[in-house]
C-alpha cells in the first residue's frame, strides 16, 4: 500500500477542520465515551467556546439524530443515531475477531485465499481477508464492495433471507451485469438461490470477475441469523469439479464454526 507524506497545506487544512465546526462536534462526541450525559457548560468549558455555541453545535448534533436531550433536565445524551453506529462496530468486531482464526486454518488448509463478508443493502463488504499462499492468487482489500447477485459470499447470503426480505432488496426483474457471466435477471437469481440452499454452498465462476472463482457460505447467528459469509477465492484454473465439492465443505465447516463462536 503506497503512503503519501502530508503536505504542509494539508497539515493547514487539517488544522483548521479539527478547530472548526466539524472538529468541535466531533470532540463533543467523545466526550460521550467519558460522560453518560453532558450539559451546555460542559462543552462550552471543554471547547472553549461560548454557551450559545455550545448549544448550536448540541441542538445540531440532536437534529441528526447523535445526541438526545433528556425529558428532564438540560443535558444530553447519546442519540439512536451514534448507538447503532457503535452497536454496528462492535458487532463487525465481534464477527471478525472470532472468524478471523477460522479464515486462516481454512487458508492453510486449502492455500486458497479467504474472506469474510457482510451485506450492505444489495452490496457485499470486505470485512476480512487472508491471501492464499500460491503466488497467483486472488486478492481483496478490506472495504472493497461489489454486487450481491454476482459474488459468491453475496449469493450465499441473499440464500437466507426469506422471500420478502429478498424481494425488497431486488423489487424489478432486471438485475445489472456487473460482468458477462453474472445473472441477469431476478428470476435466474432466485432458481440459483435454491441450489445453494440444496447444496449448502454458494459457486461463483467468473461473474465478478475474468479469471476468478468464488466459493461461498452463510454465517448464521443462533439469535441474529445470518450475519455474513466465509468466502474462498482461486484462479479459474485450479479448479475443477471433485476440488470444487471439497472446497465448498471446508468452507461450510468454517461458517459453521464461526456462527457457533459469536456470542
Amino acid at each position: 500500500m503506497r503512503h503519501a507524506e502530508p503536505d504542509d497545506t494539508s497539515a493547514e487544512a487539517g488544522a483548521a477542520a479539527t478547530s472548526g465546526s466539524v472538529g468541535n462536534a466531533l470532540r463533543i462526541l467523545l466526550m460521550f465515551r467519558e460522560s453518560t450525559a453532558v450539559r451546555v457548560s460542559d462543552v462550552a468549558r471543554e471547547l472553549g467556546v461560548a454557551r450559545s455555541t455550545a448549544h448550536r453545535l448540541l441542538t445540531t448534533l440532536e437534529r441528526f439524530g447523535f445526541a438526545t436531550q433528556q425529558v428532564r433536565g438540560k443535558a444530553y445524551e447519546a442519540g439512536p443515531v451514534l448507538l447503532d453506529t457503535g452497536l454496528h462496530a462492535l458487532a463487525d468486531l465481534d464477527l471478525r475477531s472470532v472468524a478471523r482464526p477460522h479464515l486462516e486454518h481454512l487458508c492453510r488448509k486449502t492455500s486458497e485465499s479467504t474472506g469474510l463478508l457482510v451485506l450492505e443493502g444489495r452490496d457485499v463488504v470486505v470485512l476480512d481477508f487472508v491471501p492464499g499462499s500460491h503466488r497467483l492468487r486472488v486478492v481483496e482489500r478490506l472495504g472493497d464492495r461489489a454486487p450481491a447477485h454476482s459474488t459468491a459470499a453475496g449469493k450465499a447470503i441473499l440464500a437466507t433471507l426469506n422471500p420478502n426480505d429478498f424481494r425488497r432488496l431486488y423489487p424489478g426483474e432486471s438485475l445489472p451485469a456487473s460482468a458477462p457471466r453474472s445473472v441477469h435477471t431476478r428470476r435466474a437469481l432466485e432458481d440459483e438461490l435454491e441450489r445453494i440452499r440444496h447444496d449448502g454452498y454458494a459457486l461463483n465462476r467468473e461473474e465478478s470477475g475474468e479469471g476468478s472463482v468464488g466459493i461461498a457460505a452463510a454465517v448464521i447467528h443462533r439469535i441474529d441469523g445470518v450475519v455474513g459469509a466465509v468466502s474462498l477465492a482461486l484462479p479459474t484454473s485450479r479448479l475443477n469439479d471433485d476440488l470444487g465439492a471439497d472446497f465448498g465443505a471446508s468452507v461450510v465447516e468454517a461458517a459453521r464454526r464461526i456462527g457457533e463462536g459469536l456470542p
